[in-house]
């Protein structure tokens, strides 16, 4: 699994686990629209996918997840994926 915090690979699913049902991704330099799914299913670029999200290539654009999750274990998959390379952050709220 990748870092929190990091930068895409072009045209390359990254995935990141976090314990939360609340999740906030961040594309932190808007060098490149950030394409994200929650779950095993991988997001692809520009994706019309109403379960793919695309979080806008603006510098500190952010789009907030939540889940609501039964049980103790919290863990979620989100994945990211981009034509480009911007760096991006992952983090629970």
């Amino acid at each position: 699994m990748a870092d929190r915090i990091g930068t895409l690979v072009a045209n390359t699913v990254t995935s990141v686990d976090v314990q939360a049902e609340r999740i906030e991704v961040l594309n932190r330099d808007g060098a490149a629209e950030i394409f994200v799914r929650i779950g095993s299913t991988a997001p692809t670029v520009a994706s019309t996918d109403p379960a793919t999200f695309c979080v806008p290539a603006v510098a500190g654009a952010a789009r907030v997840f939540y889940e609501d999750i039964s049980g103790n274990d919290k863990t979620q998959t989100v994945k990211l994926i981009s034509s480009g390379t911007p760096t991006y952050s992952v983090q629970p709220l």
